[in-house]
């Protein structure tokens, strides 16, 4: 797999100004992340999309030919840093649908006038059999 990040330098309100993208192979994506002049974030894979954002139709350009047009500015980057980059995107996204007042709630309620129980611990691992 190859990680690369580009920069795009533009002034369109609609396409996004930041790619985190991830390659296989034959520089196809396999999972890419989209940042917009707004702040809003996209997102793809093979199973999902996100934001408007979708895997492109044909293998990625090397990195040399991306930076041969000077709208675009890439460079390589970890797989750390891609992953990172995508964890924060799940997490974005899963808290933008929480219900914080009704988790705070539960969480107040939780245990409330009950002691622990025998049984209320989580139980140790079983071993694979």
């Amino acid at each position: 797999m190859e990680y690369i990040r580009v920069r795009w330098l533009h002034s369109r309100r609609n396409d996004p100004v930041l790619l985190i993208t991830e390659l296989d192979e034959a520089r196809w994506e396999v999972r890419k992340i989209e940042i917009f002049p707004n702040g809003s974030i996209g997102y793809a894979d093979r199973q999902m999309e996100h934001g408007g954002t979708r895997l492109g139709v044909v293998p990625v350009p090397s990195i040399v030919d991306i930076a041969a047009d000077p709208e675009f500015t890439p460079e390589d980057i970890t797989r750390e840093e891609f992953e990172d980059a995508w964890s924060l995107c799940m997490l974005a996204e899963r808290a933008a649908r929480a219900d914080i007042p009704k988790a705070l709630d539960i969480l107040k309620r939780a245990g409330v006038g009950n002691p622990p129980m025998e049984g209320d611990a989580v139980p140790p691992a079983r071993k694979h059999q």
